[in-house]
C-alpha cells in the first residue's frame, strides 16, 4: 500500500480538488485533474475484486487523494477486505501523423490528462459525458435500460431485438457482456496548454471503454474483470505506426517489494511477490494482465476474428490478423536508466519495448538470469516458480507496460483492444502466479469462443408422498438440448459431459456462509462415452475430479421434442435423515463441459478412458447464480392443490411380464391424447421401445433402451413414461418384445383429483416437532431461527395459543395455499417464549372445524 507521504506534496492541489468533487455529489476525480472534466467514477464489484473506474480513463485510484481511510479507493481483492493489489491503471497512444510523433495519454505518474469525458466534440460538463452502468438484474424498460440510450447515442453498442434499426428501452436490451457492466466514452480534448508532453496536440482520438465482469465467487471469472478499448479516429488524419500501451502501478499490499514478468506464450505481463507480504502475509496474491484482442492489421491469407460478445458475434476480417503482446516494458521512478517517461519520445520508445533513450534492455546486464536468446523487448521473460531464465532481480514500486501494435487509423476508423484483469492466489507467493497463468488460460478460450459458456436448465420441482407415507421430492430438466447439443451450448471445443445436483444448506447458492459448509453434490449424470474418470493437474499430483457414470446414454435423451431427466430426493444430504415434511429444500442442476483439446489421457490409471484435466477450473461449469436452475422445495407444500394421476397403461398385446407406467409431471403440457408404447429389435441396440401419440399417429420418442431402474425415463407431452422389463431368464416373466403394446389415455390426467372433504381431512392437521426440545431439526446451523411448524392446514385458518394457565401468547390468521404455518416460538411482543406446555386453538371458518393441539417447548440457553 502506498505510503501517505507520497500525498504531503500536493495537498493543496487536493484540497482544491475535494473541493470540486464536493460540487459533484462527493464522487473524487484525480489528484493532477484537468479543471474541465467532469468527475464521475463507478466500481465494478459482483466478484472477488473490486476496481473503480473513472471516465477519465484512471482505472483505481480515482478517490480524492487527501491522506484518509484507504478502503474503496484502489483494486481490492478480495473484495471488502481492505487489502489492495492494485493502485491505478491507464492507457497510452501514440503514432505517426504526417511524419511527426504524436502521443496522448492518460496516466497518475507523470500526471498525464489528455483525455476528457465524453465523445469527441461534446461539452465538458454536459451530464451525460458519466458512466453508465447496467447488470443482469436489469430488465426491459427499467432505469438501467432507458437512461442506456444515452449511451447509444455516444456510440455503446444494444442488441437490436426487433430489428427496427433503433434503440427501444422497452424492448431492446444493451449489449450485456457480463453480470455487470460499465461504458463511458472520452477523448483528447484536454486544452494543450493543460497537456503534460510538450508538442503533444488534440487530434481528434475518442476511446469507449467497456468494462464487466462475471457474479461468480468461485472458479477463473471469480477473478477477473475485462476491460475494452475501443479507438475510435474521429480526425481528418491518418495516424501511422500507432502503438497501444496498457499501463499498470500495482501495489500487492506492501509496494516496495513487488516484482515484474511477462510470459511471451500467454501474451501475459504479471507482478508477484518472491515471498510474504507485510499486508497479505505469507501467500501475497500475483496480478496478471492478459492482452485476449490485439489490434487488427492487413496480412494477406490470414482471417482475424473480433469477439464482440455473445448478443453480437463475432466478427471475421479476411487477409488481416489480431497482433498480440509486441512488447512488455517498465519504468521505475528511482531509476535513472528508466525514469518515467517526461516527454512523448521516451514514452514511445518504452512502447517498443527499450529504455528511455532508445537502446536495448539488454537481458545479460538488466535483471538475473538473461541470455543472448532473450528476447530484449519483452523484459523478464523467466519463470519465477522454477527460477529460470530471465528475472526481475529486487522488489521496487513497479510501474508496467504491456504494449501492441503497429497498426494504422485511417479517419473513421475503430479499433478494439481487450485486456483481462487477472488475480490469483496460492499457497504461497510464487504459487500465486501459478495460479493467475491457470485462470488467464481458461479465460483466453472463454474469450475465444465468446463467452458462450454452459447454461443452465431450467428445473421443474414437485414432492409428494410414496405408498408408505414417505415424503420425497422430485427434480426434473429437459436433457435433450445438451446431449444432442443442438442450440450449441458450447465454449470453443469444449463439448457437453454431464450434469451434477447440489443440495444447499440455505436459500444462499454459495459453496459457504459463515465460514461453513453450504453445498452438497448429490447426483451425477455423466455421458455415455470414451471420458471415463476426469482428473485435476494440482501442481501437488493428480485430484480426482469426476468420477466416471456412464449413467446419460445420448440415444435415450435426443428427443426434438425435449427429453426430461428425473432426480428423485429422499434423504437430505446434510442431515442424513429423510425428506421432511414443510422443511425447505435448495437445489441446483450444474452442467458441466469439457474442451477435448485440453484433456490427456492419465498414463497412471489403468482404464484407457480415463483422462487429465490440465489446471485446476479447467472444468467448465454453470453458474448457481442463473435463476432458473436454483430451486426451493418445500415438501407438502402443494397438498391443498389438485394434483396429477399416476396410472398403469394396459398391456393390449403380447405375453411378456413387463409394465409401464405413465405419470403426469408438467401438466400445463398435457395434451389429452391416446398413447401406445411398442417394442422393435436392432441388431446393435437389442430390444428397444417407441412412444407413438395415436391421436396423431407421430412417433414422439424413439430408440429408447432404458427398461429398468427408478425414475432414469424422458418426459414429452408433459408425461414421463417408466416401462420395465423382466430380464432374462428371470422368474419375473419374459421380457417385453416386438409383440408388446402398451396403451394408455392422457386425458385421465386432465380431470382434476378430487380432494377429500375436509372433515375427513381436519383430523390429520398437526405440529412438529412436539416436543420442541432446544432445536428443530429443520433448523438452519447458519441462522439463529427457532420454530414449530403446524402441518396439513386449509387454505383459511386462524390459531390461536395460549399458556397451560390460559394466559394468551400468541395469534396467526393465514389465508393462503400452503398446508403450514410457523410458530417462532415468540410471544407477541417479541420475546422468546419460556419452556413449557401452551395450547395451540385451530380453527377452520370455512368449514366450521376447530381442534386443539398441546405444544410442549424447551427452550434452549442463550
Amino acid at each position: 500500500m502506498k505510503k501517505i507521504g507520497l500525498f504531503l506534496c500536493i495537498t493543496v492541489l487536493s484540497v482544491v480538488t475535494v473541493a470540486f468533487a464536493q460540487k459533484n455529489n462527493g464522487q473524487g476525480i484525480g489528484k493532477t485533474q484537468a479543471p474541465n472534466i467532469l468527475g464521475d467514477f463507478k466500481y465494478l464489484q459482483v466478484n472477488n475484486l473490486s476496481i473503480p473506474f473513472g471516465n477519465n480513463g484512471i482505472i483505481a485510484d480515482v478517490g480524492d487523494s487527501l491522506p484518509g481511510p484507504l478502503h474503496g479507493r484502489w483494486g481490492e481483492y478480495p473484495a471488502g477486505s481492505d487489502l489492495h493489489f492494485l493502485y491505478w491503471s491507464s492507457f497510452w497512444v501514440s503514432g505517426f501523423i504526417d511524419g511527426e510523433l504524436w502521443a496522448s495519454a492518460v496516466s497518475n505518474f507523470p500526471g498525464i490528462r489528455d483525455y476528457i469525458a465524453g465523445t469527441y466534440g461534446s461539452h465538458p460538463a454536459d451530464t451525460n459525458n458519466k458512466i453508465f452502468t447496467v447488470t443482469s438484474q436489469d430488465g426491459a424498460g427499467s432505469d438501467a435500460y432507458i437512461e442506456w440510450a444515452n449511451a447509444v447515442a455516444a456510440g455503446a453498442d444494444y442488441v437490436d431485438l426487433d430489428g427496427d434499426g433503433f434503440y427501444n428501452a422497452n424492448v431492446d436490451m444493451p449489449d450485456l457482456l457480463g453480470d455487470r457492466m460499465l461504458w463511458f466514452a472520452m477523448n483528447d480534448g484536454t486544452d494543450i496548454y493543460d497537456r503534460h508532453w510538450a508538442g503533444s496536440k488534440i487530434v481528434g482520438m475518442e476511446v469507449q471503454v467497456t468494462a464487466w465482469a462475471f457474479a461468480a465467487r468461485a472458479g477463473a471469472l471469480a477473478n477477473t474483470i475485462f476491460v475494452r478499448y475501443r479507438l475510435v479516429n474521429k480526425s481528418a488524419d491518418t495516424i501511422e505506426d500507432m502503438y497501444f500501451t496498457s499501463q499498470h502501478n500495482p501495489d500487492l499490499g506492501d509496494y516496495a517489494d513487488d516484482l515484474v514478468g511477462c510470459d511471451i506464450e500467454l501474451g501475459a505481463g504479471f507482478t508477484y511477490n518472491d515471498g510474504p507480504d507485510r499486508y497479505y502475509g505469507v501467500a501475497p496474491p500475483a496480478f496478471l494482465v492478459d492482452f485476449l484482442q490485439g489490434p487488427a492489421v492487413s496480412s494477406p491469407g490470414d482471417t482475424a476474428r473480433l469477439v464482440l460478445g455473445p448478443n453480437l458475434g463475432v466478427k471475421t476480417l479476411r487477409d488481416h490478423k489480431i497482433l498480440g503482446l509486441s512488447s512488455f516494458s517498465q519504468y521505475l521512478s528511482g531509476d535513472a536508466s528508466l525514469r518515467y517517461p517526461g516527454t512523448q519520445q521516451i514514452a514511445r520508445f518504452y512502447q517498443l519495448g527499450l529504455m528511455h533513450d532508445g537502446s536495448f534492455f539488454d537481458p545479460l546486464s538488466r535483471g538475473a538470469g538473461g541470455n543472448s536468446t532473450d528476447d530484449p523487448h519483452y523484459w523478464y521473460s523467466g519463470d519465477p516458480v522454477s527460477g529460470t531464465g530471465w528475472l526481475q532481480y529486487s522488489g521496487d514500486n513497479q510501474y508496467m507496460l504491456l504494449n501492441t501494435g503497429p497498426f494504422r487509423m485511417e479517419p473513421g476508423d475503430k479499433q478494439d483492444i481487450v485486456v483481462a484483469f487477472i488475480v490469483g492466489q496460492g499457497t504461497e507467493a510464487l504459487n500465486s502466479i501459478t495460479k493467475a497463468k491457470e485462470i488467464s488460460k481458461f479465460v483466453q478460450k472463454i474469450y475465444e469462443a465468446n463467452f458462450k459458456g454452459p447454461v443452465a436448465p431450467q428445473v421443474i420441482s414437485r414432492s409428494g408422498e410414496d405408498e408408505l407415507g414417505r415424503q420425497f421430492i422430485d427434480l426434473f430438466w429437459d436433457a435433450a438440448d445438451y446431449v444432442a447439443q443442438r442450440d450449441k451450448r458450447t465454449w470453443g471445443e469444449q463439448q457437453f459431459e454431464g450434469f451434477q445436483v447440489r443440495q444447499f444448506h440455505s436459500p444462499v447458492p454459495t459453496d459457504s456462509v459463515n465460514g461453513m459448509n453450504n453445498v452438497a453434490t448429490i447426483a451425477q449424470f455423466d455421458l455415455k462415452n470414451n471420458i471415463g474418470d476426469l482428473y485435476e493437474e494440482t501442481g501437488q499430483g493428480r485430484l480426482l475430479k469426476i468420477r466416471a457414470a456412464n449413467n446419460l446414454d445420448s440415444l435415450a435423451y435426443s428427443s426434438p421434442d425435449g427429453a426430461y431427466l428425473h432426480l428423485r430426493v429422499t434423504e437430505d444430504a446434510f442431515t442424513k435423515n429423510r425428506v421432511r415434511l414443510g422443511a425447505p429444500y435448495y437445489f441446483e442442476v450444474v452442467v458441466y463441459n469439457i474442451d477435448h483439446s485440453w484433456i490427456h489421457e492419465n498414463e497412471n490409471t489403468t482404464r484407457e478412458n480415463d483422462w487429465v484435466l490440465p489446471f485446476p477450473n479447467a472444468l467448465l461449469k454453470s453458474r448457481a447464480t442463473e435463476g432458473a436452475n436454483f430451486v426451493e422445495v418445500i415438501p407438502g407444500a402443494d397438498e391443498n392443490l389438485s394434483y396429477p394421476v399416476f396410472a398403469q397403461a394396459d398391456h393390449t398385446n403380447g405375453t411378456s411380464g413387463g409394465t409401464v407406467l405413465w405419470e403426469v409431471i408438467l401438466p400445463q403440457q398435457l395434451t389429452g391424447h391416446d398413447y401406445e408404447v411398442s417394442f422393435a429389435l436392432d441388431p446393435t441396440l437389442g430390444i428397444f421401445w417407441r412412444l407413438t401419440d395415436l391421436t396423431t399417429q407421430e412417433t414422439i420418442l424413439d430408440r429408447q433402451v432404458v427398461q429398468s431402474g427408478g425414475y432414469n425415463f424422458p418426459v414429452v407431452d408433459g408425461i414421463m413414461v417408466r416401462v420395465y422389463s423382466p430380464p432374462a431368464d428371470s422368474s419375473k416373466g419374459i421380457p417385453n418384445g416386438p409383440e408388446d403394446r402398451f396403451v394408455f389415455y392422457a386425458g385421465e390426467a386432465l380431470i382434476e383429483k378430487i380432494t377429500p372433504p375436509w372433515a375427513e381431512q381436519f383430523d390429520r392437521v398437526n405440529v412438529f416437532p412436539n416436543p420442541y426440545f432446544a432445536h428443530n431439526s429443520q433448523e438452519s446451523a447458519l441462522t439463529a431461527q427457532q420454530f414449530v411448524t403446524f402441518t396439513h392446514l386449509p387454505n383459511q385458518v386462524r390459531i390461536r395459543i395460549y399458556s397451560i394457565a390460559g394466559k394468551f401468547i400468541r395469534e396467526y390468521n393465514k389465508n393462503d395455499v400452503s398446508p403450514f404455518l410457523r410458530w417462532d416460538l415468540k410471544r407477541r411482543d417479541g420475546k422468546r417464549a419460556a419452556s413449557g406446555i401452551y395450547l395451540a386453538h385451530i380453527t377452520a371458518p370455512e368449514f366450521n372445524l376447530q381442534k386443539v393441539l398441546k405444544v410442549a417447548i424447551v427452550q434452549r440457553r442463550l
